[in-house]
């Protein structure tokens, strides 16, 4: 079996990282597979990616004019938008390498054009690390115009000028057919593939992302501690995601209300740790904290999810989450909301703790009894997520869906 996984990055975001594990493990498998990207780190000879100065400065261009929609319309969802409409030719390079199987993943920054996914000779299957591929530009929505159809009566009212995320959900509408088959991470993706109108009549199948076990394992919790400065005695609440202050969408607002919640009700010495974002504001409400700011390599992950006693991730939108894969590999209980992609990740009072969505008092309370409840319990809290997300079921899953 060939494959080849599109990818916009190989190393920036969530969907960058779970697609380079997912290549490393079919190769590890002698599974014929290869990344084509547009931004490269990794050393991996398999990792195709454009190498001339027009290619990288059309690249950068094309990255400048999708972050800059606003000119074309005003919308309050401050969530990714992506249009997918100028042509990249990389359809092309893609039926030049001839894969058996093109697998679509994160390709906004207009990696693709839409018109241009229809113009790939290869099988297509979809792993869905967001909902954009059922949407219009959105990358994620409260609104359920994917299930409806984009139309003039449903516009939300927070929207204005020109309706871009119709235009743009018309012409996946009129392009995406020749997407065969659709993969989600979560239960809650899985849901709202089946709903949505693009994709309801497609083959879908529901395959957990997966993480390698031997590599992610958890270091002495009082060592990783002391390495990050922090009393052996003082309990740490983890807080980590990507630009969290500018993004609603990770619910940092609602573990800041919580860790004040928290003060009021107990007496417990802790210490907040956070990581993904350079504080740099006075606005900032949490005082006994202290912030890693950007961390990109895994070693310090591990350090960082070793020392936890509970790691918090209150998203109001999330397809599945990385955060909460790792840190229970390393042994850490996580705290979610309910109503998200989180929750085929965590079951509750198991491996932590779901509370009410959207809920400031049921997170402080969840905060709380994981503290409580998961004392020396790494091991418990490893062992379940080494037998739910084992990368040979993992494997034998995708490869099944792939020949079904």
């Amino acid at each position: 079996m060939n494959i080849l996984h599109v990818n916009f990055s190989d190393s920036e975001g969530g969907a960058a990282q779970a697609v380079l594990r997912i290549h490393k493990l079919l190769l590890k498998k002698k599974i014929n597979s290869k990344m084509l990207v547009c931004e490269k780190k990794d050393k991996n000879d398999h990792i195709i990616v454009p190498s001339s100065r027009f290619e990288i400065a059309k690249i950068n261009l094309k990255k400048k004019i999708s972050r800059n929609l606003g000119f074309f319309f005003k919308t309050q969802n401050k969530n990714t938008h992506s249009i997918n409409l100028i042509p990249s030719g990389l359809h092309r390079k893609i039926n030049k390498l001839n894969p058996e199987w093109v697998n679509l993943h994160w390709i906004g920054n207009e990696m693709i054009s839409i018109k241009e996914i229809s113009k790939i000779r290869s099988k297509i299957i979809w792993t869905l690390h967001d909902m954009w591929p059922l949407c219009g530009a959105e990358h994620y929505t409260f609104d359920e115009r994917f299930i409806d159809g984009y139309k003039k009566d449903n516009r939300p009212n927070y929207e204005r000028k020109f309706d871009l995320n119709k235009f743009v959900w018309n012409t996946k509408v009129k392009y995406f057919n020749k997407v065969e088959k659709i993969i989600c991470t979560s239960d809650w993706m899985y849901k709202k593939a089946k709903k949505s109108f693009l994709f309801k009549d497609k083959y879908i199948e529901l395959i957990p992302l997966t993480i390698d076990k031997d590599s992610w394992k958890p270091f002495d919790k009082n060592y990783s501690k002391k390495l990050l400065g922090i009393e052996k005695n003082q309990k740490v609440i983890l807080f980590g995601a990507d630009n969290f202050l500018k993004n609603s969408r990770k619910g940092f607002q609602y573990f800041c209300n919580a860790i004040k919640i928290l003060e009021q009700k107990s007496k417990i010495n802790y210490k907040v740790l956070l990581f993904g974002e350079d504080i740099k504001t006075s606005g900032f409400s949490i005082e006994n904290y202290k912030n890693l700011g950007y961390v990109n390599d895994e070693h310090t992950l591990k350090l960082i999810y070793s020392a936890a006693d509970v790691t918090v991730i209150p998203s109001i939108l999330e397809s599945f989450g990385l955060v909460a894969l790792e840190a229970i590999h390393c042994g850490s209980p996580c705290v979610v909301f309910n109503q998200t992609g989180l929750t085929s990740l965590i079951e509750h009072k198991k491996n932590g703790y779901i509370s009410d969505y959207k809920s400031n008092e049921s997170l402080a309370e969840g905060i709380l009894w994981c503290l409580e409840h998961f004392v020396n319990s790494e091991d418990k809290i490893r062992e379940f997520a080494i037998n739910k997300f084992d990368q040979d079921i993992f494997i034998k899953n995708y490869l099944n869906f792939l020949k079904r």
